[in-house]
C-alpha cells in the first residue's frame, strides 16, 4: 500500500529526486571525492554503458 503511493506520487510529479552531477563509470573516484569534499547539493548519479 506505501509502495502504491509512493509510485503514485512520483508518477504524478510530486516526487522528485535532485541530481547534483553524473559521472561516467570511468570517473567513480571523482564521483566518491565530490561526495566526501561535501559538495553536492542533490544525487551523484553513476552512468553504466
Amino acid at each position: 500500500e506505501k509502495l502504491d503511493f509512493l509510485r503514485d506520487s512520483i508518477e504524478a510529479g510530486k516526487i522528485k529526486s535532485i541530481i547534483d552531477k553524473t559521472y561516467p563509470l570511468s570517473q567513480l573516484a571523482d564521483a566518491h571525492k565530490h561526495y566526501e569534499e561535501g559538495h553536492p547539493k542533490g544525487k551523484i548519479a553513476i552512468t553504466v554503458v
